[in-house]
């Protein structure tokens, strides 16, 4: 989706000024109303995705912008082509929030860096071909090819839609919400091993509870996680694992009772006591608190001011400019229609 913000529309600025009779401005308006509308959603996105959850975000980022895509296609006029641009803005503004955080959640640990920077690395890829097709239907159709350009931009969006319908929730919104066990079940289905669902579980159980992120549901996510642990305390040693393999093998030497009872042991109690969570949830610090404890903590602070560093040096070297306005930059050095 962020594509359309540049790629999509770098190429098609040029035929749409010939087609609709554009002002500078408008060609502004119709090329900065998209990011300002992404900037917006993206602020309330994080709300949507608390409560929604970032599966339901997705989908209705998937839909929002493939009707801002078929805005654009049929747009008759100015005004109508700006509409099209601040809904696509509303899609790309909750997709470009919540696509990395989903993938952050659900993908196994391993994975999860890999698989984010693929993101990142597709969508600049997505860009590069955006503009090549732009200048195949510009020199196929000078006159209407940009409203194919735009109007494409519905079938990705339509196809994250449809795919999305079978994907799973984030296991750590689940857990958010006090739906322990559906997280179970999502977990065992796209980890490796039960243990390793089982493990990454727990995991997600205690941080969503010291960071008070199930503040919502605290009798539930607490009473879920002792049932839960109780039964990992009754863990069969004859269990056998998904490959199929019996872990009483596992049991042959001397390390494999002792780690099949650290992988299912019970979590700590102080961690899961109802009257402690919420005595600290009562003594929840403000905003301003957690700020001020995030810039003091050393290792956070690097990592905010190597993101906020990499944030800036990409605007202060204007490559949004240059992605934006690159058909629009090469007329104005001298290149022809054609060369374009």
């Amino acid at each position: 989706m962020n594509i359309s913000i540049s790629g999509v529309i770098s190429g098609a600025m040029p035929p749409i000024s010939r087609t609709l009779n554009l002002s500078d401005i408008e060609q502004e308006v119709v090329v900065s109303s998209t990011v300002l509308s992404a900037f917006v959603t993206s602020l309330i996105g994080g709300s949507m995705n608390a409560k929604y959850g970032r599966k339901n975000t997705i989908l209705v980022a998937s839909f929002v912008f493939a009707i801002g895509a078929v805005v654009m296609g049929i747009a008759w006029n100015y005004h109508s082509l700006v509409l099209g641009r601040i809904i696509v803005g509303g899609g790309i503004g909750l997709a470009s929030l919540t696509t990395p955080m989903y993938i952050a959640e659900v993908a196994s640990p391993s994975m999860r860096g890999t698989l984010v920077t693929i993101n990142g690395l597709l969508i600049c890829f997505g860009q590069f071909s955006a503009g090549m097709i732009d200048g195949v239907l510009d020199e196929i159709d000078p006159d209407n090819g940009w409203r194919i350009m735009l109007g494409l931009a519905a079938v990705p969006s339509i196809i994250m839609f449809i795919g999305f319908q079978y994907m799973p929730e984030s296991p750590r919104w689940l857990v958010m919400m006090g739906r322990n066990q559906e997280a179970k079940t999502v977990l065992m289905s796209i980890r490796e091993s039960d243990r390793e669902a089982n493990e990454e579980l727990d995991e997600i159980i205690q941080v969503c509870l010291l960071m008070g992120d199930a503040s919502t549901n605290t009798s539930t996510i607490i009473s879920e996680h002792d049932s839960y642990s109780s039964n990992n305390d009754m863990f069969d040693y004859n269990h056998d694992d998904r490959d199929g393999s019996s872990s009483s093998s596992n049991l042959s030497d001397s390390g494999g009772l002792q780690m099949n009872l650290v992988a299912h042991e019970r979590l700590p109690e102080p961690s899961c006591r109802e009257e402690d969570f919420n005595s600290s949830m009562g003594n929840k610090p403000s905003f301003i608190v957690n700020v001020k404890e995030m810039v003091s903590h050393p290792p956070t602070w690097r990592a905010l001011k190597l993101g906020c560093g990499i944030m800036i040096l990409q605007q202060l070297s204007g490559i949004n400019t240059v992605m934006y306005y690159a058909a629009s930059i090469y007329q104005m050095s001298g290149f022809d229609g054609e060369s374009i």
